[in-house]
């Protein structure tokens, strides 16, 4: 097992991230109110991740963020000092995580909330016409108003696009496919299995397909 193996997957370190850098330099007025613009820049460069990042890419945020007033660069003294609107920003953004915006799904002949879908696939399949399925029904879609999907009931079954999805957590291709080798295993000693009509555990080299029809 890759525990036994003592195998870990490698990190994917994301560098020079100028979003990061800029959220953790409004940061620094907020902690200090004024701060000399070369102790931000020793303070930055000691992160391992932005051992690479130039002078002129820091100072080109300092000066995006001045432009946007969310701090106040002062050339002269060399120095950047809080705004109100960077504080403002701060306390709303505390985390990097951006919230997912949701959007009302309502029968447009009752008029009734059914539920909702997410952004991402408003952006992918959000398009009059398209047939997806919630609360085990088929629904197509009327039209997109806003924060609100307008939808009709749907027969159309077979082409209908599931509404939902797992958590996409990122799996490394190694510990899927040792997943599936224990897996398979296990459940091959389990004999009891084996007396059903249609046996399979799916491996590192079975693809199992199959085909529902309501």
């Amino acid at each position: 097992m890759l525990l036994l193996q003592v195998w870990l997957e490698r990190p994917e370190i994301h560098w020079n991230a100028l979003d990061v850098l800029a959220h953790q330099i409004v940061g620094l007025t907020i902690d200090f109110g004024e701060v000399e613009i070369d102790k931000v820049w020793e303070t930055i460069k000691r992160s391992y991740v932005y051992k690479d990042l130039s002078y002129g890419e820091f100072l080109e945020v300092i000066e995006f963020l001045d432009s946007i007033r969310l701090i106040k660069f002062d050339k002269e003294k060399n120095k950047i000092t809080k705004t109100r609107k960077g504080h403002f920003y701060y306390i709303e953004n505390l985390s990097m995580i951006p919230d997912e915006k949701s959007y009302d799904v309502v029968d447009i002949t009752t008029k009734i909330r059914i539920g909702i879908l997410h952004e991402e696939f408003i952006a992918k399949y959000g398009n009059p016409g398209t047939v997806f399925i919630l609360r085990g029904f088929p629904w197509k879609i009327e039209k997109v108003e806003r924060n609100k999907v307008f939808v009709s009931l749907s027969k159309d079954f077979e082409s209908a696009i599931p509404s939902w999805e797992g958590e996409l957590l990122p799996v490394p291709f190694e510990i899927a496919q040792e997943s599936q080798k224990i897996k398979a295993e296990l459940i091959n000693k389990l004999e009891d299995l084996k007396e059903q009509k249609l046996y399979f555990i799916p491996d590192p080299n079975l693809i199992i397909l199959e085909r529902y029809k309501d």
